[in-house]
């Protein structure tokens, strides 16, 4: 017994074919004595519909002798007789089909039965139940039949259509005639191409007298590939595309950048209410002067911006932060060349880095990390006390004791920052002591320790 799944290849078919007066098709199977009719359980309404069918296998079922399609008989052989089933399609062996194309049915006579030629159409809207009419798509090879009220059904029957002869395209395999005639007919010359590009480059476009024959093509896809990027400012991922893209044309490739696009806020104004309407671009550079780099990159996105929106084009906002600890050294290393080293640790990778290498915009700073950090730089023993002295969004600010957060952060009350910064930014675990500092999602990080707030750790 063999089992398969059917599923009708459209809707409008499926429904068309659900009328209970058209018949099923038979599934036969090839014997020694020829094509035998098989039984089966069909759940699918003769493929009409979704479902199963079973289809039991003769036990006499063997090769087929003598066929074409398998000369060597190493297969057996299974086939489907459709007796008047409306919409029949079928597919030419070679495509495209071009010229004339003879399509024959076997029609049973009086005492015979002979091959008739049948009629091709565009469409069967103008055909009666009774025209011997059929549907050709030249391209795919699609042959198809009438419902039998707009065309004829073919008879019931099996190997009953054969196309007598057409002609096709395909080089060796097929007709060189007409391999010909689709190449003159689809042959797009070189000064149609060229108009081509001078459509989509525009009218002020010059280029074209400079450019050879044989580079038309490749000039054609890169303009094609340009045109589908699109140059309006929408989304987040526009605005810092587009906003990078100017700053490199103003600086220059070598130049590094970073962008970030923050919308419905005005960060011109960061205490300000939310409002959908802006849309705030940070632009990160060591580049001078930056105010003249933002101008320039504001300037090329505002025409690129919807109309109600709000664009603000700004520096980064830093989080500066101070940090102190003990710390013992390595036998026979020195506290002067530990101090060096820390520094150039803390600004590679606790700081904004325009390398790509920074600290990532609003990325928060968990103490554990830095003791991390600090602990694996070589000649470092282990670090001990890490405390945070001052934060701000100021590096200036540092020395202020309006910044200062108390000698041991996390157990003693801080001092004016709570009301600066916001106390939601500072984290604590269970006992009190602060464990990592919140950055705001626009914020790029930097800290800092100054020599007298490394001290000498006890001896163990």
């Amino acid at each position: 017994m063999l089992s398969f799944y059917a599923t009708p290849a459209d809707e409008a078919g499926r429904r068309d074919s659900l009328a209970p007066e058209i018949a099923v098709p038979r599934w036969q199977a090839r014997t020694a004595s020829g094509w035998r009719d098989c039984m089966i359980n069909d759940l699918s309404w003769g493929m009409r519909k979704p479902g199963m069918i079973e289809v039991h296998v003769p036990a006499d079922a063997g090769k087929w002798n003598g066929a074409t399609l398998d000369p060597e008989q190493q297969f057996n052989w299974l086939r489907v007789v459709w007796d008047g089933a409306p919409n029949q399609r079928f597919h030419a062996l070679r495509t495209p089909i071009t010229g004339d194309a003879m399509l024959q049915v076997r029609e049973p006579d009086a005492s015979t039965e002979a091959w008739r030629p049948w009629l091709h159409v565009e469409d069967f809207s103008a055909s009666n139940p009774h025209a011997s009419h059929y549907t050709l798509d030249r391209l795919t090879g699609l042959i198809r039949f009438g419902d039998g009220k707009h065309g004829r059904i073919p008879p019931p029957g099996a190997n009953n259509i054969r196309l007598r002869a057409y002609h096709t395209g395909g080089g060796s395999r097929g007709n060189r005639l007409s391999e010909n005639l689709i190449y003159r007919l689809g042959r797009v010359t070189p000064a149609s191409k060229l108009q081509f590009l001078r459509l989509l480059k525009g009218a002020q476009w010059d280029g074209w007298n400079a450019l050879a024959e044989a580079d038309i093509e490749q000039a054609i896809k890169r303009t094609v590939r340009e045109m589908a990027h699109s140059e309006c400012a929408v989304t987040a991922a526009d605005f810092e595309r587009l906003a990078r893209q100017a700053a490199t044309a103003w600086l220059g490739t070598e130049q590094p950048i970073r962008v970030l696009c923050v919308a419905s806020i005005d960060l011109e104004h960061p205490h300000a209410a939310a409002n959908p309407a802006h849309v705030s671009v940070v632009l990160a550079s060591d580049a001078e002067p930056a105010a003249a780099l933002r101008e320039a990159v504001k300037q090329d996105l505002l025409p690129r911006c919807l109309l109600t929106t709000r664009l603000h084009v700004v520096a980064p906002i830093t989080l500066y932060i101070a940090i102190g600890f003990k710390l013992a050294t390595a036998p026979g290393q020195s506290m002067a060349q530990l101090r060096r080293a820390l520094r150039e640790v803390l600004q590679q990778r606790f700081g904004p880095g325009m390398q790509g290498d920074g600290w990532p915009f609003g990325r928060s700073l968990h103490l554990p990390d830095l003791i991390e950090a600090i602990d694996q730089i070589p000649g470092v023993d282990y670090v001990e006390e890490l405390h945070v002295r001052q934060i701000g969004n100021q590096e200036d600010s540092l020395a202020t004791q309006a910044s200062a957060l108390g000698l041991q952060l996390g157990i003693h009350s801080t001092v004016g920052v709570d009301t600066l910064l916001g106390s939601d930014r500072l984290l604590r675990n269970a006992a009190g002591r602060l464990v990592s500092i919140l950055l705001k999602p626009w914020e790029l990080l930097r800290v800092t320790v100054a020599d007298a707030d490394i001290e000498p750790a006890r001896a163990q």
